[in-house]
């Protein structure tokens, strides 16, 4: 298929500029957002036929277009991560992450269903991520935890990671052994 030797193309090309490199979080680059912002802009407009069934797609797109949708394509990717992070370290699934009580302010109101182009642009960040989720870096160095505005009392015992946007990402402090 045309797309699968383009997207295939496209990965090999940032594996050499060092862009994507296996098992390690890459920095974030012109040619990497370039990359998912013509990926995301792409599929967005040419997403699978019945990729709304897929429950764990829909999850993480509702969260990317709620908490991150007028962030850039980085920013939106540093909130996929931080989802698939916890879903990792937890052992959960990626809705039982979302909504799990008190962890995400746009699940405690009664949402109308999105639509438009941004939600079309975060079903296909969803995809993406999930489908390519061995080849895309953690942007976010595995932070499990982002906020904006005031830092919340609650992140005290945290390690500060990054600011992307008007998020600050944080994770568990590592213990010394």
């Amino acid at each position: 298929c045309f797309l699968v030797t383009i997207r295939t193309l496209m990965l090999a090309t940032l594996a050499v500029a060092g862009v994507i490199k296996s098992g390690q979080a890459s920095p974030i680059t012109r040619e990497y957002t370039n990359y998912m912002s013509g990926m995301v802009e792409y599929y967005s407009t040419h997403l699978p036929a019945n990729i709304t069934r897929d429950n764990q797609l829909v999850c993480l797109a509702k969260n990317i277009f709620h908490e991150a949708r007028g962030e850039s394509i980085i920013g939106r990717l540093a909130v996929v991560h931080v989802t698939l992070n916890r879903a990792r370290v937890l052992t959960k699934s990626i809705c039982d992450v979302v909504y799990q009580a008190g962890q995400f302010a746009w699940t405690r109101r009664r949402l109308p269903q999105p639509s438009g182009p941004r939600w079309n642009g975060a079903l296909a960040l969803a995809w993406i991520t999930m489908r390519d989720r061995d080849y895309i870096p953690d942007i976010t160095r595995g932070a499990q935890y982002f906020h904006s505005g005031a830092k919340p009392r609650e992140f005290a015992h945290l390690e500060y990671v990054m600011q992307i946007g008007n998020h600050r990402f944080y994770r568990p402090r590592l213990r010394a052994t």
